[in-house]
């Protein structure tokens, strides 16, 4: 009878244990959480970096289209060979400045992304750093964890102990 009564304990300390532990570990999804967020933010920066590249080099494309047809005109309405070459040059320092417009325009786009990126690290870092996030969280798992192990081995060496006296 004894040996029912102190495994129905024993059984019974391992159930609430279990739940505690269940409680805890419910407790313990804030990294999750700051993850989770920083992603769809991550997902966000990606997508609209991508949309300002792809507008951009619409824009490099449409420019360079718009160019060819100028000189192709200017070409056309040429009257001599010297015309053709004079049109050509008159037209070169615009191109040159559509060109580097176009690039910098470009590294804007990848600056503000780099920033942006830089900016959601940091916050993911200090986010985590929090007293409820991933450090803390982990001390809390290995302190609660050693003393829920301490815990169970005493009543297990006491119900042993109990078990064997008789």
């Amino acid at each position: 009878m004894q040996e029912t009564t102190t495994i129905s304990k024993f059984s019974k300390r391992v159930r609430d244990g279990l739940d505690n532990g269940a409680s805890w570990v419910s407790h313990r999804k804030g990294p999750l959480d700051v993850m989770t967020e920083k992603t769809l933010k991550l997902n966000g920066l990606s997508h609209d970096s991508a949309a300002r590249l792809v507008r951009q080099q619409a824009g490099f494309l449409e420019g360079s289209v718009d160019g060819a047809a100028k000189r192709l005109k200017t070409a056309a309405e040429a009257d001599s060979f010297r015309g053709l070459l004079d049109g050509q040059i008159k037209l070169m320092p615009e191109t040159r400045d559509r060109i580097v417009d176009d690039i910098r325009k470009t590294f804007e786009i990848l600056s503000d992304t780099r920033t942006d990126l830089a900016q959601l690290f940091r916050e993911t870092l200090d986010d985590l750093r929090r007293d409820d996030t991933l450090k803390s969280t982990l001390e809390d798992v290995a302190d609660d964890a050693a003393e829920q192990v301490s815990a169970v081995a005493k009543k297990v060496g006491k119900t042993v102990e109990e078990a064997t006296a008789h």
